[in-house]
């Protein structure tokens, strides 16, 4: 997000586990996007480090709130359009090899990790849990 408020335009914003925007970022027009550009953003319900960061309204702008204008994509674990079943993150932790059955945002198979790789190819149509 640091990059996307300099004057190093970004194509598209991927924001993971995210704790907020900072506070003179209010919006996505805030940031400077490539035009098309969209900032996407995903948190599983349980990530408290998240709602930490949110809960900071005094320092942080919460990315969940509509008015922010970004589109939340699925981190809780769902079956997609193509069949592919994808793992919940259980943890505000990037990877953990899925020990315990406890999986990361970046872990294989896991919604989150879909969803990013989704946005990555450009197939934000096919987002699970997109709102």
């Amino acid at each position: 997000m640091e990059a996307a408020k300099t004057e190093l335009p970004v194509d598209n914003l991927v924001l993971v586990g995210d704790v907020g925007a900072p506070d003179n970022v209010t919006s996505v027009n805030d940031l400077q996007l490539n035009p098309g550009g969209t900032v996407y953003r995903g948190t599983h319900d349980w990530d408290h480090a998240a709602e930490v960061g949110h809960g900071l309204s005094w320092q942080r702008k919460s990315t969940e709130d509509p008015g922010f204008g970004a589109l939340n994509f699925g981190t809780d674990g769902t079956t997609g359009p193509d069949g592919a079943t994808g793992l919940p993150t259980k943890t505000p932790s990037g990877q953990t090899g899925g020990n315990d059955g406890i999986y990361g945002y970046f872990d294989k198979s896991t919604e989150s990790s879909y969803n990013q790789a989704k946005i990555a190819l450009g197939l934000t149509d096919q987002l699970t849990n997109a709102k």
